[in-house]
Order: C-alpha cells, then sequence, then structure tokens
C-alpha cells in the first residue's frame, strides 16, 4: 500500500459516510500496519455498529502490536467500546 493510499484511507475513516469508514477499516486492517491501531481504536467509538465491528476485526488482524492498547481499553473504557475490544483479542488469540 502506497503512503497516499494509507493516508487517504485514514481520512476516510472519519467520512461522512458510514459504508466509506467501514471500507477503509478492513483496507486499513488488511495492511496489518502497527500505525493504523490508533486510529482503529478511535473508530470503535463510531456511531455505526459495523464500522465498530469491522474495526475490531481490523485490530484483531494486527495481532499482537494492538494487545497492549486493547488491554488498556478494557481497563479504562465502558460498554460497548470493551466489547468491541474484547472480539478484537479473541481474534488475536485465535
Amino acid at each position: 500500500m502506497s503512503t497516499n493510499d494509507h493516508e487517504q484511507l485514514l481520512n476516510d475513516l472519519t467520512d461522512d459516510d458510514p459504508e466509506k469508514r467501514k471500507e477503509s477499516a478492513e483496507k486499513l486492517g488488511e495492511s496489518e500496519n502497527p500505525d493504523v491501531i490508533e486510529p482503529l481504536i478511535k473508530a470503535l467509538e463510531d456511531d455505526n455498529p459495523q464500522v465498530r465491528f469491522t474495526s475490531a476485526k481490523s485490530l484483531g488482524k494486527i495481532g499482537d502490536p494492538a494487545i497492549e492498547p486493547l488491554v488498556t481499553i478494557l481497563k479504562n473504557e465502558e460498554g460497548n467500546i470493551r466489547r468491541y475490544a474484547t472480539l478484537a483479542l479473541k481474534d488475536i488469540k485465535s
């Protein structure tokens, strides 16, 4: 993935269109680049449940580098965000 593609996907992660945000989260996860962990963690708070779910799955694809930030979420956040962090951690372990 080129730098321009990467930057465009990061921008799309905050687009008004939820489908574009979901697709961006999916593609960022496929990159398995640890630099996308923080933006994907922020996307766990998205208003759209499909964006949250896809972001969690993408964090699971990134693997070990995502574990520490996800565990921090489990300790500090509440509700849905913790649920999606748990989902991502389960994907990492499998």
